[in-house]
């Protein structure tokens, strides 16, 4: 193999690089001679091996070019925690882990916002150097991301979510590996997701200082789970939030509740001895900055005769209960509730419960909504549904108030009465009206929404629903029973002066006297939807002659309305209701009409706009 000397190269002028780099090249290869037909095996192979270690020094060489290129550029200039910042929201958008692409919507895993560290050595420097990009634990990334990412993190507090992608997936118990990690360092966790498994539950045992947040278990298991005796040691002092899925033998008395903003207890299964009332009240009382609480079902606490504990909770906020009526009653009875909370009730009846139970529900939920230190704002929208084929009635309502700025603040109470097999012997659609209107202080209300589903409604019940809401301004109304609702109104044009008759202690009209009666008086916007007018209209088989309405007295009773000074009718919206196209037209000419073209019975078909 003949070696040649070749000449050193000189540095480039100027800015001309490549003559210096080919010199260097050819300088360097130069050393190692031409091969020769004579050349044996092994030299070859010792040639080849020096080429390489001149390949990689290359290699390096321009690591090092790059590096120095990428100094000058513009986004090497960013300060360091400018980059931790667009790092922490690339990290929240781009998570790594398991996560479900958007177009097939199948669940992979992928290393997200990690591919940062692999950019260049600036930006890896940067994100190593920061110990709470790594917080988040992830524990189905392989190839032992999970120690690694604890060991990024040093001291930090640590996320870690057992539940990602798992409502999709099988079920599947935290291998003994995974919760060795939490068993590890539970003394560093700040938030803990587990499916609740009992193995994993029983090894919860251990204090945690820094834990802020716990959910175990998620909606679609359907086996219980049992807490141990010394459930995190009895130690979590900043525990702001749990959540309990399918998790018996809660510990209302242990320490760990004290410092509770949000508790969600469920249970699908029946608890074979739900806590007492007094040990939940008590639980209640040592929870001073409680925002939300949720008790669903089995863990609603056992409900007594009479109890000394009244509870306040300043600070609620969200107040969601499920449950049987004397359940719900019970608590709600010993709770002093602050003005305006959001409060969800989904109560379940039977025709066992007692009607007595029922009234004595609505005088507690009453003074809930009312009180409170001081008088609560009105409610000035309601959403009633009443839906007797689904057993269901449904009760929404909106109230309004000042807060520190000029935007009101507004909160809702949700009731919901599913009723089984039969509603009670007691009750009737009238009287749920009744409480409901009663409770929720209805002489203020501004908007209603009434949604009568239930065909067994009758003139009179549409009648007594307005002497609840006197200054009622907004009406919107579904319903199946056209001809009663129809004549309530008709019945509003009265031919002498219009007067309201005298109420009962219930709120019910003591004294109907249709000819005179106002269907409430202080309506200026009126929407119906879904209302059959051809029906309503069209007299009666058995009673040919008798007094349902017709189009001239419901157009009469729009007319009066419209002429009424201190509160005229304004506007009438009609949408989806099967109606004459001359009918619509003598309507417009008492009142504003907005109807949706659907529903002529005489126009040819036409496509819904």
């Amino acid at each position: 193999m003949a070696v040649t000397t070749p000449s050193r190269p000189t540095s480039p002028d100027g800015n001309d690089a490549r003559p210096f780099w080919d010199g260097v090249a050819t300088f360097r290869a130069a050393r190692y001679g031409d091969p020769t037909p004579s050349g044996s095996a092994s030299k070859l192979l010792d040639v080849q091996r020096a080429f390489d270690h001149e390949l990689d020094a290359m290699h390096l060489a321009m690591c090092s070019f790059r590096m120095r290129r990428n100094e000058f550029a513009l986004v090497s200039r960013l300060p360091v925690e400018i980059m931790i910042h667009i790092f922490s929201l690339l990290a929240d958008a781009y998570p790594a882990g398991v996560v479900q692409e958007e177009d097939t919507g199948q669940w992979v895993r992928r290393l997200g916002w990690i591919q940062i560290t692999f950019v260049c050595r600036r930006w890896r420097f940067v994100a190593l150097d920061h110990p709470h990009l790594w917080r988040d634990v992830k524990v189905d990334l392989p190839g032992g991301w999970t120690e690694t990412m604890i060991s990024r993190s040093k001291s930090a507090r640590l996320r870690m979510d057992f539940l990602i992608g798992l409502e999709i997936r099988v079920f599947r118990v935290l291998r003994s590996r995974q919760r060795q990690v939490v068993l590890q360092h539970i003394h560093r966790i700040e938030l803990l997701r587990l499916p609740s498994s009992q193995e994993t539950v029983d090894a919860l045992t251990a204090p945690a200082p820094m834990l802020q947040v716990l959910e175990i278990g998620p909606r679609l298991r359907t086996t219980s789970t049992i807490l141990p005796a010394n459930f995190l040691g009895n130690h979590a002092p900043i525990l702001r939030h749990l959540l309990l899925y399918n998790v018996l033998n809660f510990p209302w008395s242990s320490d760990i509740c004290k410092s509770l903003v949000s508790l969600k207890l469920e249970s699908s299964e029946s608890i074979p001895s739900r806590p007492p009332l007094d040990v939940v009240l008590h639980a209640l009382n040592r929870m001073p900055s409680l925002d939300s609480l949720t008790l669903l079902r089995h863990h609603l606490p056992e409900p007594m005769s009479a109890s000394s504990i009244v509870v306040r909770l300043p600070r609620i906020t969200e107040l969601t209960l499920e449950g049987r009526l004397p359940d719900i009653a019970g608590l709600l009875r010993q709770l002093e509730l602050p003005n305006n909370p959001n409060i969800y009730l989904t109560i379940f009846c039977s025709a066992e419960d007692e009607g007595g139970d029922f009234h004595a529900f609505f005088s507690v939920f009453a003074i809930c909504l009312r009180d409170g230190g001081t008088s609560a704002a009105p409610n000035t929208e309601l959403f009633l549904k009443h839906n007797a084929a689904k057993s269901t009635f449904k009760v929404q309502a909106k109230r309004s108030t000042e807060g520190p700025t000029t935007t009101p603040k507004t909160t809702e109470t949700f009731l919901e009465f599913s009723y089984f097999n039969e509603v009670p012997a007691t009750w009737s659609h009238l009287d749920m009206t009744r409480g409901i209107f009663a409770a929720f202080a209805s002489e203020h209300l501004q908007s209603l929404t009434l949604v009568v589903e239930d065909s067994q409604w009758t003139t009179d019940d549409f009648i007594n629903i307005s002497g609840y809401a006197p200054a009622l301004r907004s009406l919107r109304i579904w319903t199946a029973t056209d001809k009663a609702f129809c004549l309530a109104l008709s019945r509003t044009h009265s031919t002498g002066t219009e007067t309201r008759t005298s109420h009962d202690s219930e709120g019910m009209h003591a004294d109907h006297d249709p000819s005179v009666f106002t269907f409430f008086p202080q309506l200026q916007f009126l929407e119906i939807c879904t209302l059959n007018f051809v029906r309503a209209f069209m007299a009666d088989e058995n009673d040919p002659e008798g007094e349902g309405p017709s189009c001239d007295t419901f157009h009469a009773c729009l007319l009066a309305r419209a002429q009424k000074v201190d509160s005229p009718l304004k506007k009438l919206v009609l949408r989806g209701c099967k109606i004459r196209q001359q009918w619509v037209d003598r309507f417009k000419e008492a009142v504003d009409v907005k109807w949706d073209g659907t529903g002529d019975p005489d126009a040819p078909s036409r496509r819904r706009g």
